[in-house]
């Protein structure tokens, strides 16, 4: 019975990520985008199905490409992965507080490095 809440702050955290990240005001650069992507497409549908577009549909190729890298990688896994983007670009961190954690306190090295 202890697991089940866990799972569900995940998913609530997940969710608060990723609404988050719809609503920021400054657009991350196109290689965070399509890392968030993949990420919430693997949290959200599991691994990657259908056919890879080609021809000149190029976003959908990428798209495609970033998911399948995932492959094999758990619903969970994903969730916190979209939790833990970087917070900089997204307004969002782990700490649930919406700004730059304590140093050491995210996996990311922006958080890490000393300001000056």
């Amino acid at each position: 019975m202890a697991a089940t809440p866990k799972k569900d702050d995940l998913k609530s955290r997940f969710e608060a990520a990723a609404a988050a990240a719809k609503q920021t005001k400054k657009r991350p650069d196109n290689a965070a985008l399509l890392k968030l992507y993949s990420y919430y497409k693997q949290a959200t549908e599991g691994d990657v199905g259908g056919e890879r577009p080609g021809g000149f549909d190029f976003v959908g190729a990428a798209k495609h490409d970033a998911w399948a890298k995932l492959k094999g990688m758990s619903s969970a896994d994903a969730m916190s992965s979209v939790i833990h983007v970087d917070s900089d670009r997204f307004r969002y961190c782990s700490t649930g507080r919406g700004g730059t954690p304590a140093r050491g306190a995210c996996r990311f090295r922006r958080h890490t490095r000393r300001r000056r």
